[in-house]
């Protein structure tokens, strides 16, 4: 609202550039590895060290359950579930500390999608995701923590051959700006 910051900042110019939006689909990883036929191998420089198995994994859900504790925390009302949900938190937080298949090398959101998809078997993620089951152990094998470069490649060689747009990739710093040019 223009006039709501003119109105408080009565010594403001205002600039009107005329233009129109273009409609923007999102697409994620597992969209990107299914629509290039992407398969990421174990011997992959994008491979995670230790591949995830094809089997639900219970105890590697604990990243997401605190999530959810931590949510249910901030919205506790009274003493005695705050102090409920604080001890199952500082519960969970130090199982999560004494366990050696953690890997703080991953970002955050890294950890949080790697706790998911092994929370989940091959043919769950299979199925959850609409994926081929090629594609799932692609998705299962690649390190979240590393953008796969020929993925990136592939994705905009692919869609910059038709007419129906352009490709944005947001990538997280210069030096993978760089390695792609």
């Amino acid at each position: 609202d223009v006039s709501m910051f003119t109105g408080y900042l009565p010594s403001l110019n205002c600039v009107n550039v005329p233009g129109r939006t273009f409609p923007v689909e999102r697409f994620y990883l597992e969209h990107a590895i299914a629509n290039c036929n992407y398969v990421c191998g174990p011997s992959s420089p994008y491979a995670r060290h230790k591949p995830l198995p094809d089997t639900a994994s219970k105890g590697d859900s604990v990243d997401a359950e605190i999530i959810s504790l931590r949510a249910s925390l901030s919205n506790a009302t009274s003493d005695t579930a705050v102090s409920n949900l604080e001890g199952r938190l500082a519960k969970l937080l130090a199982l999560k500390s004494s366990s050696s298949d953690h890997d703080d090398s991953l970002p955050t959101l890294g950890r949080v999608a790697t706790s998911h998809l092994q929370s989940l078997s091959l043919e769950a993620t299979s199925a959850t995701m609409n994926l081929s089951a090629v594609h799932a152990r692609s998705l299962r094998t690649l390190d979240l923590g590393k953008i796969p470069e020929d993925l990136i490649a592939a994705l905009t060689s692919k869609h910059s051959t038709t007419a129906d747009g352009d490709v944005l990739v947001f990538l997280p710093g210069v030096s993978e700006i760089r390695s792609l040019q």
